[in-house]
C-alpha cells in the first residue's frame, strides 16, 4: 500500500537542516541596502521601449524605459550586471537610409560607467512605416481569412536582406559596446511563434488574433515545395492524404476545421495534418538557421540568446520547443523563456535544455507580485535554471528574498528518475488544445507529490530517456502516439525501464496500427478507482456537509474531468464531472448544487445515479435543490452532465476548452436536519492506494522492464496523480520483481512541494501556514555509499512562504 496524505498535521519536528529562513523571521525588505553580487547573472531589460511605443502612438511620450539614474541605481542594489536595450528598427531608421544609434551610444556609455554590461534585444518584426508602405514589404497573411497583420512574414524573400543591413550597421556603430545580444525574431515580442494578438497594445494591429499566418504567397510555394520534396511525386502525396490534386501548382494547405473532422476516421486526414504542423513549425527553424548566419557575420563571438515564449504549444502557435531546443544545440546559442508559468510549460523547455545541453535562461511573464517571485525562484532553482533576467520592480520589491536564499542560484541541476511524455503526434491532433489535455490535467497534482522531468516525441526518439536518467516514464493519455516514439519507448522498457499507462482506450499509431498497444497492454485493464478507496461513507456523517470543488478536502469525492481551479471558488466541470456523494442508508437527503452559466452556455443536467433530477437553461446563477432517498446505499454518484459548450465557438472568449457546469459548492443535508443545521466540509483520512494490487492487475512484462495500465478515466485529476505516485513509487511491486521503484522524497499532496539535487532536498512551502512534513525516506531510495538523509525517519518544519534545504551526505 502507498498512503497518500491530503494534509499533514501540525506537530513537533526534529530535522537535520542545512538552513531554513522564516518570512517573520527575515530582515524586512526595506532594511535590506541591496542584494549584493549573485552567484549566477542578474540582468534587466526595457530600455528605450517607451521610443517605440511613441513612434506608434501608444504611448504619449518616450519616457517609458529611458535610463536614468534611479534606474541604474536599482540595477546595482538588485544584483544585476548588465541592462537590455530594446532597440526597433523603426526608430533607428525612421526615414528610409537614415540611421541615428545616438540615443542607443548614450545608454551604453552611461551604463559603461556605472560599471554595468550593455546588451540588446533587436525588433526588427515591426518595420518602419515607410518600409511598410513599400512593395518590399510582405506581411503575415491568415491562411483562413486572407487578413493580414502589420509583422513581416518569415517567409519574405527581403528578411535576409533587412536582417543583414541591420545587424552589420549595429556592429559598425554599437559592437564594441554590446556585451551579449537577444536576438527577436519576427514575431510578437520576437519570441519564436505566430501572431496571438498579444502586442496589439504596443503597436495597434487591428486584425492580430490567433491564426494560422502562413497564408502568403510565400508561405504557399514553400509549403508546396516542401510537400512534393517528402513524397517525391504528386502521385504519392495524394495517396499519403487522401487527395486529388490534378496538378503540382494545385497542391494547398489544408483546411483546419475540415481536416479536424476527419481525424477519427481518416488516417490520411491526420497524416496531412501532421505533415502540415511539422512544416508549420519546421518554417521557424529554417528561419533561425537563416537569421543566426547573419548575425554570426557581423558579431562572430558574442553570446546569442534567442526567447521562447507563450506557455502553450497550440498548434496556431507554431511553438514546437523542444524541436526549437534542438536547433539551438547545434547553433551554440541560448534558450530564454518565461518562468512560473505552470511546471508543465517550464519543465517542458528546461529538460530539453538539459538534454540537448542549451543554456536555460528565464525571464517574468510581466509583473510579478512579491510573493509570486518567491514562487519563481523556486520553480527555476528546481528546473536547474543558469542566468536570471528579470524586470527592476520585480527585484526590487523582492530582494530580501534573494537574499535569503542567494546561495542556492548556482544552477545545479535536480535529479529525478521520473518522467511525463507529453505525446507530440497526439497533440497536434488535438490543435485547439494548448497542451496534451491529460498531460495538462495531471501535471500539476503530481508535481505536488514528486517532481519529473517532460519528454516530447522528439527527445524520446533522440535518446533523452537514457541521457536525462529516466527510469519511470508516465502517459497520461492519447489517441494516437507516434510510431517511432513509441517504438524507442517500448526498446527502453525491454532495456529495464517502467511505463505508467493511466488509460483504458487502445492507443493507435498516426497510421491506425494498434499492434504496439496489444504488445503492452494487459489481458483486462483493471479500473483504477477500486484500488483507491475514496468516497466511501465516513464514519460519525455530519447531518450536513459541503464540498467546495476548489478545497483540497473536496479532491477525494470528486469524478471525472474538472478545469483548474478560478480564483472567484468557482470551478469549471467538463461534462460528465461530479462528486461521489457519502450517506447513511435509508436517510432521506437534500441536496443543494450553488452553480452558474453564462448566457452563451449550453444548459446541463443535475445527475444522481444517472437520473436526471434538475436542467439549468442559461443563462444560470443560482442554487439547484432537490431531495433524493438513497435507499441502502452509502453513496451516491452525483455529476453534471450535458453536451457542453465551447466558449471560443460561441463567440465567448479565446477558451476552447469543452465546458460543462461552473460549480461554487455543492450542500448535502438530512431533510429533516434542524433548521439552521451549518454544514461542514467533508474531509478525508489518510488515503490508502493499493500500488501492488494494481501492479498485479494492470502489469505486463516486457523484457527486462514493465508496463502498467490502469483504467482512470472516471477519476478527478489529483486521484490520478495518486495513481500515478503509487505506481511509480512501488514499481517494486511489478509481476516478476527486480524492477526499481521510484526515488520518495515527497509523496504527500500537501501544497509542499520537493526537489532533489546531487546533495541535497530543497523543499518549498508555497501557502502561508505552516506545514510539518512527516517524512520516511526508504533505504532502497539511498543505497549506502550515495548521498542521503542523516536520518531516514524524520519530521521537517516547512514555514509558510518558505524554503528549506535538508542536506544529503555520504
Amino acid at each position: 500500500m502507498h498512503r497518500i496524505h491530503p494534509a499533514c498535521c501540525a506537530c513537533s519536528a526534529l530535522s537535520v537542516v542545512l538552513f531554513s529562513f522564516s518570512a517573520q523571521a527575515a530582515d524586512s525588505m526595506e532594511n535590506i541596502a541591496e542584494t549584493g553580487p549573485m552567484p549566477m547573472r542578474f540582468y534587466s531589460g526595457n530600455l528605450s521601449v517607451g521610443r517605440f511605443m511613441h513612434y506608434w502612438g501608444t504611448a504619449e511620450n518616450d519616457a517609458i524605459g529611458m535610463l536614468d539614474d534611479s534606474t541604474i541605481a536599482v540595477l546595482k542594489r538588485t544584483g544585476c550586471t548588465a541592462m537590455c536595450d530594446y532597440t526597433p528598427w523603426c526608430v533607428i531608421e525612421r526615414e528610409e537610409g537614415v540611421w541615428d544609434f545616438s540615443f542607443l551610444r548614450e545608454n551604453a556609455r552611461r551604463l559603461r560607467e556605472a560599471g554595468l554590461d550593455y546588451n540588446v534585444f533587436c525588433w526588427l518584426h515591426f518595420p518602419p512605416k515607410w518600409y511598410q508602405a513599400s512593395d518590399r514589404f510582405v506581411p503575415y497573411e491568415n491562411m483562413e481569412t486572407g487578413e493580414t497583420i502589420e509583422q513581416m512574414s518569415l517567409w519574405s524573400p527581403d528578411l535576409p536582406r533587412v536582417f543583414d543591413e541591420f545587424y552589420r550597421r549595429l556592429a559598425a556603430e554599437m559592437g564594441g559596446n554590446i556585451a551579449f545580444l537577444r536576438v527577436a525574431m519576427p514575431s510578437e515580442y520576437g519570441e519564436i511563434g505566430y501572431c496571438t494578438g498579444m502586442t496589439n497594445w504596443l503597436r495597434p494591429q487591428p486584425k492580430a488574433r490567433r491564426g494560422y499566418w502562413c497564408g502568403d504567397r510565400y508561405g504557399r510555394a514553400d509549403f508546396r515545395g516542401k510537400m512534393l520534396k517528402r513524397y517525391g511525386t504528386l502521385a504519392a502525396l495524394n495517396e499519403a492524404w487522401g487527395t486529388g490534386f490534378a496538378t503540382e501548382s494545385a497542391v494547398a494547405l489544408p483546411d483546419p476545421r475540415a481536416c479536424q473532422a476527419r481525424f477519427a476516421e481518416s488516417p490520411q486526414a491526420r497524416q496531412r495534418w501532421i505533415d502540415f504542423v511539422y512544416w508549420y513549425n519546421g518554417a521557424w527553424v529554417e528561419c533561425l538557421d537563416t537569421v543566426n548566419a547573419i548575425i554570426r557575420r557581423h558579431f562572430p563571438k558574442h553570446e546569442l540568446i534567442y526567447s521562447l515564449g507563450y506557455a502553450s504549444e497550440r498548434a496556431a502557435y507554431g511553438n514546437d520547443q523542444g524541436r526549437y531546443v534542438k536547433a539551438m544545440a547545434r547553433l551554440g546559442v541560448a534558450a530564454q523563456t518565461p518562468g512560473n508559468v505552470g511546471y508543465l510549460a517550464t519543465r517542458r523547455v528546461s529538460s530539453a535544455c538539459r538534454h540537448y545541453g542549451v543554456p536555460y535562461f528565464t525571464e517574468p511573464p510581466g509583473n510579478v507580485a512579491r510573493d509570486a517571485q518567491l514562487n519563481r525562484i523556486f520553480m527555476d532553482l528546481s528546473n536547474g535554471v543558469d542566468c536570471w533576467f528579470d524586470y527592476l520592480q520585480n527585484l526590487d520589491r523582492a530582494k530580501d528574498y534573494f537574499v535569503r536564499y542567494k546561495k542556492l542560484f548556482t544552477g545545479e541541476d535536480p535529479v529525478t528518475t521520473v518522467a511525463v511524455w507529453h505525446p507530440t503526434a497526439d497533440h497536434w491532433l488535438h490543435p485547439d488544445e494548448s497542451w496534451s489535455g491529460p498531460t495538462l490535467a495531471l501535471s500539476d497534482p503530481l508535481r505536488d507529490m514528486m517532481p519529473y522531468e517532460v519528454m516530447d516525441d522528439r527527445m524520446i526518439v533522440d535518446g533523452a530517456l537514457d541521457s536525462l536518467g529516466i527510469r519511470h516514464l508516465v502517459l497520461a493519455g492519447a489517441k494516437w502516439l507516434d510510431r517511432q516514439a513509441w517504438e524507442r519507448v517500448q526498446a527502453w522498457v525491454k532495456a529495464g525501464g517502467v511505463l505508467v499507462v493511466l488509460q483504458a482506450q487502445p492507443m493507435v499509431t498516426v497510421a491506425g496500427d494498434s499492434t504496439l498497444w496489444e504488445r503492452q497492454v494487459p489481458h483486462a485493464v483493471p479500473k483504477a478507482d477500486v484500488y483507491l478507496p475514496l468516497g466511501t461513507a465516513a464514519t460519525n456523517l455530519p447531518a450536513a456537509y459541503v464540498l467546495e470543488p476548489c478545497d483540497a478536502g473536496a479532491e477525494g469525492y470528486a469524478r471525472g474531468m474538472w478545469y483548474q481551479r478560478e480564483p472567484n471558488r468557482y470551478r469549471w466541470t467538463r461534462p460528465g464531472a461530479g462528486f461521489t456523494l457519502p450517506v447513511k442508508p435509508g436517510t432521506r437527503y437534500r441536496v443543494s448544487v450553488e452553480a452558474s452559466l453564462p448566457a452563451q452556455a449550453a444548459k446541463a443536467t443535475i445527475e444522481v445515479n444517472g437520473r436526471v433530477m434538475k436542467t439549468l437553461e442559461a443563462p444560470y446563477g443560482a442554487v439547484a435543490t432537490f431531495e433524493i432517498d438513497p435507499g441502502n446505499a452509502r453513496r451516491l454518484d452525483l455529476r453534471f452532465g450535458g453536451e457542453g459548450w465551447v466558449p471560443e465557438e460561441v463567440g465567448a472568449g479565446p477558451d476552447s476548452r469543452r465546458l460543462g457546469l461552473y460549480v461554487r459548492r455543492v450542500v448535502v443535508a438530512e431533510a429533516d436536519a434542524p433548521e439552521g443545521t451549518r454544514p461542514v466540509p467533508l474531509t478525508l483520512p489518510e488515503i490508502e492506494v493499493d500500488g501492488a494490487g494494481l501492479w498485479r492487475a494492470g502489469g505486463r512484462r516486457l523484457g527486462r522492464g514493465a508496463v502498467v495500465t490502469v483504467d482512470t478515466r472516471d477519476l478527478a485529476a489529483s486521484q490520478r496523480a495518486m495513481v500515478a505516485a503509487a505506481l511509480l513509487l512501488d514499481a517494486g511491486d511489478a509481476p516478476g520483481g527486480k524492477i526499481t521503484s521510484a526515488a520518495q522524497i515527497d509523496g504527500h499532496m500537501d501544497g509542499v512541494l520537493a526537489t532533489r539535487f546531487k546533495d541535497k532536498i530543497l523543499y518549498f512551502n508555497g501557502r502561508t501556514e505552516e506545514r510539518t512534513l512527516a517524512l520516511s525516506f526508504r533505504e532502497r531510495d539511498f543505497p549506502r555509499g550515495t548521498a542521503r538523509p542523516v536520518t531516514m525517519k524524520q519530521r521537517l518544519d516547512v514555514p509558510g512562504r518558505t524554503m528549506v534545504v535538508l542536506p544529503l551526505v555520504k
